[in-house]
């Protein structure tokens, strides 16, 4: 008897009680973001902006460097965060990279504001990727507080993507056609997503890592994953009109990872000195609306 469909928690409902509060939004990956990197990581005008990227470039190379050989050939070869960004098409790494360079734009864009929000008056929401970004601004209370804990998130959104990546590879290893999209958008109901997924999972025998699963929910529709080959099958088998997304590995599957994969990847940190590090500003959680209660970075 097969198991039932997995799903992530559901579209974030409406924020109420919040009054004169000012919200700080950090996106996923769904967009672009390369350029406006390329453009901020040559702005020289402010000086803790270009400590946070000599300190993230040196944080790269330290993590790279301690890689097993295998996957440090997955990576291009680099001097700065320039010359990463310049030649990460084509390498097998990208994903991994792309989810921690979204960070590292984030949080360089939120340092050249110069601004830190008040904890009283302010809330951080982070989605998917950007939840990285938003822990970090979250626990500093200054933007030289900041800057470690900016490095450590980019680190662990790093490691992050690196784990997807290899589970990617074990469940599907990309083809001769290169990358594709391992997420699609569909305008369906959760509760039709879900019928069709398990109906689709019955008949076709799939393994539990084969499994399409809903990896979001908007009020417009639901973003459905899996193996790229087999959400093609589940397509064209329940014509089902789909916009596939830049979305390379699997994320949101907790069908795929549980505690001893969360403490793998971020169960250490790279500077202890962030262990006296404490939340100050609240952040939401996209699944329930509620703030996430977190007692260190």
């Amino acid at each position: 008897m097969m198991g039932p469909v997995v799903s992530s928690a559901p579209f974030m409902p409406p924020i109420d009680a919040i009054e004169r509060c000012s919200i700080y939004l950090f996106g996923d990956l769904t967009g672009p973001f390369e350029d406006d990197l390329r453009q901020l990581l040559h702005y020289k005008s402010n000086a803790l902006l270009q400590s946070f990227f000599d300190q993230v470039n040196f944080a790269y190379r330290q993590e790279f460097a301690a890689l097993p050989t295998e996957q440090q050939e997955w990576l291009p070869r680099f001097t700065d965060t320039v010359d990463l960004l310049s030649n990460l098409d084509g390498t097998t790494g990208a994903p991994a990279l792309r989810f921690s360079l979204l960070c590292v734009y984030q949080l360089g864009r939120f340092i050249l504001s110069n601004s830190y929000p008040d904890a009283t008056t302010s809330t951080l929401i982070g989605v998917c990727t950007g939840s990285f970004a938003a822990a970090a601004v979250s626990s500093s209370r200054t933007m030289a507080e900041l800057v470690p804990a900016g490095v450590e998130a980019a680190l662990a959104a790093f490691r992050t993507g690196l784990y997807s990546l290899k589970m990617q590879r074990d469940i599907e290893p990309i083809s001769a056609e290169g990358a594709r999209s391992w997420s699609f958008i569909a305008s369906l109901t959760e509760c039709r997503a879900l019928k069709v997924i398990e109906d689709f999972a019955s008949e076709t025998h799939l393994t539990q890592s084969q499994r399409p699963f809903i990896s979001a929910v908007s009020p417009s529709g639901v973003s459905i994953s899996g193996p790229p080959r087999i959400l093609t099958r589940l397509v064209e088998a329940c014509a089902i009109k789909a916009h596939s997304i830049p979305i390379h590995s699997p994320y949101h599957a907790p069908h795929l990872y549980g505690p001893d994969e969360v403490d793998e990847v971020l169960g250490y940190l790279r500077n202890e000195n962030l262990r006296d590090y404490r939340q100050h500003i609240p952040v939401l959680s996209m699944a329930t609306g509620a703030a996430t209660q977190a007692h260190d970075f």
